[in-house]
């Protein structure tokens, strides 16, 4: 319950690194939708204003500190005018990546300090073992500071293979900590690009991982394998944005789950891989694991998965159909006239209506609005895509420009020099011409 009341909020942010390899070719959803002249509605369901409303000492994801005092570390300004509201402050703090942090102290209320205000704002996070409550002004502050997450970016190494056998290691030692007599199992798989991963996708885990609790399961582990490298590389250059390389989207969703505090989840390089994994490992024989396929509704609905349901497969999966606003109607219609009811363990149906997708953030991003990427993504994803992910768009657009305007004047160059052949062709036949004239009028003579 912890990881579903975190998703609905937002913690600090980070960034992914990138390392491709040959191999990092895993299995590929083939029937996901492409849409090469995607127009998605950025502003769909993301009530920014409604994110940003303090509740219960929490400003989205900034976090206000116990206990009264200002930061120490980091100082960048303050004592400046600016801000001087502590919504404003925190605000600005909030929906700018270099703040960390900020103390405040409105104005009218220190009268040593001339009933000046502040809102001091700081580069590192702060923790409330940092605040220093000296001075005529440190009792009155109040400090609020983001989350200290993971930062990712385009260069760190990252291996998949290594990196998620670590985090399935993790996951097998939750496992064996919540249940050490054994139980009741369910294994929820999902593939997809996660170009990158939104609170909409965890949420999905974490609605589906709800709903099998109530039905009888003692615990409930998610998955998520990625498509390959060539399959989103060639879909995102033909949306003209940067590549979200495959050991980073791997790197992103390790680092989100930790973000919303998901012990429970984990990733794999290629689907089914930790489900054969677990189901060998002689340390779960008192367990009774049994596999889901997650799918959104409109990858149910175009690849027609919903005829999978009923049918009987080699490692008896089962299917979860998680619905979405724009596609969950039609998916809903089809089922009814199959008659699958969605109540079914088998064929189960989870509304998410936190639905925020992957091209919602990238169209966010690339326009800067800090505010909204915040509100699609969690934590660390958020943080990656408001600094490397727009900082490689600019480089591409760059680079993009500079070949242009390379190819414009080695054209015109090509231009000029035909021309002035052109010129020069035209002057020689007109000297050849006059030459002749007069050999032919001595001749003449």
């Amino acid at each position: 319950m912890q990881a579903c009341v975190r998703l609905l909020s937002v913690c600090a942010s980070t960034s992914l690194a990138v390392r491709l390899r040959a191999v990092d070719e895993p299995n590929v959803d083939v029937n996901e939708t492409v849409d090469v002249n995607e127009t998605v509605d950025v502003n769909e369901t993301v009530d920014v204003n409604e994110s940003i409303a303090k509740r219960n000492g929490v400003y989205a994801w900034m976090t206000q500190l116990n206990g009264t005092g200002f930061c120490e570390n980091g100082y960048v300004a303050g004592w400046d005018g600016l801000y001087l509201n502590e919504t404003e402050c925190v605000e600005h703090c909030r929906t700018d990546p270099e703040c960390k942090a900020v103390s405040f102290v409105a104005p009218g209320v220190v009268e040593a300090i001339g009933w000046f205000g502040t809102c001091s704002r700081y580069s590192e996070v702060c923790t409330e073992e940092d605040l220093n409550n000296t001075g005529d002004a440190g009792p009155f502050h109040s400090s609020f500071s983001k989350d200290s997450t993971k930062y990712v970016d385009y260069d760190g190494e990252y291996i998949v293979r290594e990196e998620a056998l670590k985090s399935q290691e993790r996951v097998m030692a939750h496992l064996q900590d919540t249940l050490p007599d054994g139980g009741k199992v369910a294994l929820i798989s999902m593939l997809g690009s996660f170009a990158p991963l939104t609170k909409g996708h965890l949420n999905a885990f974490v609605q589906s991982r709800k709903a099998l609790l109530e039905r009888g399961f003692d615990e409930v582990l998610g998955v998520m394998s990625f498509n390959p490298e060539g399959h989103v590389k060639a879909k995102l250059k033909r949306k003209k944005m940067p590549n979200v390389p495959f050991n980073k989207r791997h790197e992103l969703a390790e680092c989100a789950f930790q973000d919303i505090a998901a012990p429970w989840m984990t990733t794999e390089f290629q689907q089914t891989l930790f489900y054969r994994a677990i189901q060998k490992n002689p340390k779960f024989v008192n367990y009774t694991m049994q596999l889901f396929f997650a799918n959104g509704a409109d990858d149910v609905f175009l690849g027609r998965k919903y005829e999978q349901c009923g049918k009987s497969f080699p490692d008896n999966r089962m299917f979860i159909m998680v619905g979405r606003p724009g596609d969950t109607d039609a998916v809903q219609k089809l089922l009814e006239q199959r008659g699958i009811s969605g109540n079914d363990t088998e064929c189960l149906w989870i509304d998410n209506e936190n639905s925020f997708s992957s091209s919602q953030l990238r169209k966010a991003a690339m326009t800067k609005e800090v505010a909204k990427v915040h509100v699609i993504a969690d934590g660390c994803v958020a943080e990656f895509m408001n600094g490397p992910f727009v900082e490689a768009a600019i480089k591409e657009k760059e680079e993009a420009d500079a070949k242009l305007a390379a190819e414009a004047e080695a054209a015109a160059k090509a231009n000029e020099t035909a021309a002035n052949a052109t010129v020069a062709n035209a002057t020689v036949a007109i000297a050849t011409t006059a030459a002749n004239a007069t050999e032919s009028t001595k001749t003449g003579e």
